[in-house]
């Protein structure tokens, strides 16, 4: 009999150490990173950022083209009045060309590439605005499964010293084989949470990596910043303005109108009356013909060339062009709605959440802790089962997720009340 305890001891004991080993073997090198640290690589290194700034330096190379002026058309031209035998003579002219339009259609052009380019900075300010938003919760969302992580990890450990004590107990006769084999079990069960877990958290990690414009590989950036407090008076209507203020999605929607309003300046403009100013001149040579004989001459011409443009009575062009332009103010109301719309909604969200941390109590974990130790300290005096230990462990780690998850809420309100505000 003494010998089938050892046997299983040595047994238990192997399992725990290849449990161990294993954990060590999946070990990634990891980087503590800030959130200010975190936030500046993300402006500078996302990719998908930098992409959307060449629309920017698109936009400014379409400004400064639109800038040229008309071209000037030369013509020249050499006739020979008939052949060399007749003797009617030779001429050679140049003319030059240039039009003009009574709609000041290079005006409009500029007018509306200006705009346009001004609208892309707006675009490119609101994606980075919306960027840092979503980058701040994709921290605190790794900061949070890490926190998990370490939870579960500490309760595998706990777990594990547990079942080593049972393992050597079982041995002295102080257990039974059922209860030595039980918390061998639980321990490894443990283990197999913290393998789903680690994969979880890794994921989430590699995000902060993807954000910052980085390839995934074997390092990860851990979050070392704390979760956020947000301790002052809010009135609503002071958040409303500020909104109203510094969102550029606003501006996005206020330029989009006004680029349209200027495309329909240049729809008119292209409508609008033009003309050709034509300038040339003509060496005619000297006519040998006995027939009709002349010394040879200059002559100069000038005129205008105005085209008829029957084109314009479809109204078509214009017509769509003025409804985009009623489309965009309704567009603009709307955006200027929503925004109003967000920000009462993250004001509340936000006042539910602190109202949350408020009555929230660390007194809470600090007493299920309390529990699992005197647990666990009768348990190894043998006045208690192991179920109790078990449950005062889960109860445990409900508390500390519960508190986790609340605190990775309160955050997200945070951060989304200042999104709606586009404040940092």
């Amino acid at each position: 009999m003494q010998k089938i305890k050892i046997i299983i001891y040595v047994c238990l004991s192997l399992m725990f150490q290849n449990d161990i080993l294993a954990q060590d073997k999946n070990a990634h090198s990891q980087i503590p990173i800030s959130l200010s640290t975190y936030l500046s690589n993300v402006t500078k290194g996302n990719l998908e950022f930098i992409a959307n700034q060449f629309n920017v330096s698109i936009a400014d190379a379409e400004l400064e083209a639109a800038r040229v002026f008309a071209d000037p058309e030369v013509a020249v031209e050499y006739s020979n009045n008939e052949d060399w035998k007749v003797q009617l003579g030779q001429s050679i002219s140049t003319g030059i060309s240039y039009p003009f339009s009574l709609g000041n259609k290079r005006g409009a052009s500029i007018g509306v590439a200006r705009t346009q380019m001004e609208l892309e900075q707006f675009v490119i300010e609101a994606w980075l605005q919306n960027l840092k938003a979503d980058a701040s919760l994709t921290y605190y969302a790794g900061l949070r499964d890490l926190q998990i992580y370490q939870l579960q990890e500490d309760t595998y450990k706990r777990l594990l010293q547990l079942a080593r004590a049972d393992s050597l107990r079982f041995v002295t006769g102080e257990i039974n084989e059922i209860d030595a084999l039980r918390s061998g079990l639980e321990a490894r069960a443990q283990q197999y949470e913290i393998k789903r877990i680690e994969s979880a958290l890794t994921n989430s990690l590699l995000n902060l990596s993807r954000l910052q414009g980085k390839q995934p590989g074997d390092t990860l950036y851990i979050p070392s910043d704390d979760y956020p407090l947000f301790r002052q008076e809010l009135v609503l209507s002071g958040l409303i303005e500020r909104s109203l203020m510094n969102r550029a999605d606003l501006n996005v929607a206020i330029k989009s109108n006004e680029l349209s309003e200027r495309q329909l300046r240049l729809v008119r403009a292209e409508r609008a009356p033009e003309f050709n100013l034509e300038a040339g001149y003509a060496y005619n040579s000297l006519v040998r013909s006995e027939i009709s004989p002349a010394v040879a001459h200059n002559s100069y011409s000038a005129g205008i060339v105005i085209p008829f443009k029957f084109s314009n009575l479809n109204k078509g062009q214009i017509l769509a062009a003025r409804l985009a332009a009623e489309q965009s103010t309704i567009i603009r109301q709307d955006v200027e709605n929503l925004i109003i719309t967000e920000v009462i909604q993250a004001y509340n969200v936000y006042i539910a959440m602190d109202k949350q941390i408020e009555n929230y109590s660390r007194d809470l974990i600090e007493t299920a802790e309390k529990i699992l130790e005197g647990r666990t300290y009768l348990y190894t005096r043998g006045e208690t089962s192991l179920i109790d230990v078990l449950e005062a462990q889960r109860t445990f780690n409900e508390m500390k997720m519960q508190y986790y998850q609340i605190m990775y809420d309160y955050a997200s309100a945070i951060i989304e009340l200042k999104r709606s505000q586009a404040i940092e």
